[in-house]
């Protein structure tokens, strides 16, 4: 039986595993801004790969908001192997994203059948954004891959309740290294804090935030020295309303990925039930939703059609009803 189960789970992955690789060969971009971020992101790596000094004086954030540690380090790799090696080797690490997942299943939840966690994990496979970033390069994969390491060892850790320091800093190494990939996984670390000193000894909170601030000296150093904070903090070219659209798309984005596991008949009859009983209060929100989208909202920042999800391409691109887009975050 644990025989035909490890056969079961091998031919799945091995399966998914091969569409990938097709997906690199004919250059998959079904998230639609992958290849154009790699476009742009190739510059930077081929810069880096000549000379990281010269290269960090004209990295800007208003050029490339994300913090340059992913570009040093692969364009470093340049010096040894071409960009499109380089690419195959990042599509191999994108391998082991469903694999740290189903590892976080099978921990979170001890009694569940493997079989089902594991066909979860695979659920990763489907998703064009996963896909796109393991064919062209971008961050976004390693970033995913980092972060799930560090909710693994925080589960693995019973929450910071383990006498086991090594699994309680190892949740907070790899959420920093996810940080120094992509920053804004900083936020995160709020949560952490929440559970270390709520259930963690004083010397363990100790050696946890000396360990913190020791290993995060090279971004604070980059950010002051680049004098790149006043540009997060008081810089104007910053649209409020432009992260206010981003975050309506993000949560669009959750609910579409959570569609298989909400949609029910018990759920569908309680959103009846809802509509029914809230009537006043939704045709508030409408009236709501047109006010954002006609005075706040600017879509234009995504006219070039790169991105956005797929309800974003539905309602915007196709249909054209962008209220849509604001009524259908899982709020």
């Amino acid at each position: 039986m644990i025989n035909q189960n490890n056969n079961f789970r091998n031919l799945s992955f091995s399966f998914f595993s091969i569409t990938l690789l097709i997906s690199f060969f004919i250059g998959e971009n079904s998230a639609g801004g992958a290849k154009y971020d790699h476009s742009l992101m190739s510059e930077f790596l081929l810069l880096f790969s000549q000379n990281i000094k010269e290269t960090l004086l004209i990295y800007e954030p208003k050029t490339n908001p994300h913090l340059p540690f992913f570009y040093i380090i692969f364009g470093k790799l340049l010096n040894f192997i071409s960009l499109e090696i380089l690419r195959f080797f990042y599509l191999l690490i994108s391998l082991t994203l469903p694999i740290v997942f189903y590892k976080i299943l099978k921990l979170k939840f001890k009694s569940s059948d493997k079989n089902i966690l594991f066909i979860i994990s695979l659920l990763i496979f489907l998703s064009p954004y996963f896909r796109s970033s393991a064919v062209w390069l971008t961050n976004d994969n390693l970033t995913l891959i980092l972060f799930c390491l560090s909710i693994y060892y925080f589960f693995k850790s019973n929450k910071f309740k383990s006498k086991n320091i090594n699994h309680i800093l190892q949740c907070f190494i790899y959420l920093l290294l996810s940080v120094y990939t992509r920053q804004n996984f900083i936020l995160f670390i709020f949560f952490y804090l929440y559970y270390l000193f709520s259930n963690s000894e004083l010397r363990v909170i100790s050696i946890v935030l000396l360990t913190n601030f020791v290993l995060s000296i090279p971004i604070l150093y980059y950010l002051t020295y680049y004098e790149h904070i006043s540009y997060y903090i008081v810089n104007n070219s910053l649209n409020k309303t432009y992260h206010l659209l981003n975050i309506i798309i993000i949560l669009n984005l959750i609910l579409f990925y959570l569609f298989p596991f909400i949609i029910s008949k018990s759920i569908f009859k309680k959103m009846i039930s809802i509509l029914k009983t809230n009537l006043k209060k939704i045709l508030l929100l409408v009236l709501f939703i047109f006010f954002v989208h006609y005075y706040i909202l600017d879509y234009s920042n995504y006219v070039q059609g790169f991105g956005g999800g797929a309800f974003y391409k539905l309602f915007i691109n196709i249909l054209n009803i962008p209220e849509l887009l604001v009524f259908f975050y899982p709020n």
